[in-house]
């Protein structure tokens, strides 16, 4: 029904204004929001071509941290399943993080999400302010979210997390 066309609406906003970092900002946490921890929106997403208006939207606005932030929050939280979480916490160190319970990683999603080259452009973003700490207190930290969405993307062993680290993927998170 009409009720779930809000992904759809969200990616078509985000396409016909590739050019403007704050709708790409808005509609990457909209999407980030509306995809953690919920499948079906995850396979709306995939199937509404969210995935790729938010690389595009990462990739059109490389110098915007807040779409750089943004798009390294939506890789992970489109990827992470939660399951008997029983809190999240929050601060500095731990934005939104799960505080307990188990996590599934979507592994058809992820290698989606590389096919589309997300892993070149979190790296990017991680390597443009992955050590930016100015924004921290509006609540911006490309360097964690950007080391979650590189973690979660290689969580199981096999092609993708060999191309991630092959990639210097390590070095540039310890950094």
């Amino acid at each position: 029904g009409r009720k779930q066309s809000g992904i759809a609406d969200i990616v078509k906003a985000m396409t016909n204004h590739t050019a403007s970092a704050e709708v790409q900002d808005a509609g990457v946490r909209a999407l980030a929001n509306l995809v953690y921890n919920n499948t079906d929106n995850v396979l709306r997403c995939v199937r509404d071509k969210g995935l790729e208006a938010v690389i595009a939207g990462m990739e059109a606005h490389p110098t915007d941290i807040k779409v750089q932030e943004g798009g390294c929050l939506f890789v992970w939280s489109v990827l992470a399943s939660i399951h008997n979480e029983s809190y999240i916490t929050y601060g500095l160190e731990m934005t939104g993080a799960p505080g307990a319970g188990s996590v599934d990683v979507d592994l058809s999603v992820a290698g989606r999400l590389a096919e589309l080259g997300a892993v070149p452009v979190v790296m990017s973003a991680l390597k443009t302010f992955g050590c930016v700490t100015e924004m921290e207190v509006e609540g911006y930290n490309v360097g964690e979210q950007g080391c979650a969405a590189l973690w979660f993307l290689s969580v199981q062993p096999g092609r993708l997390r060999t191309s991630i680290m092959e990639a210097g993927a390590v070095s540039l998170a310890e950094k």
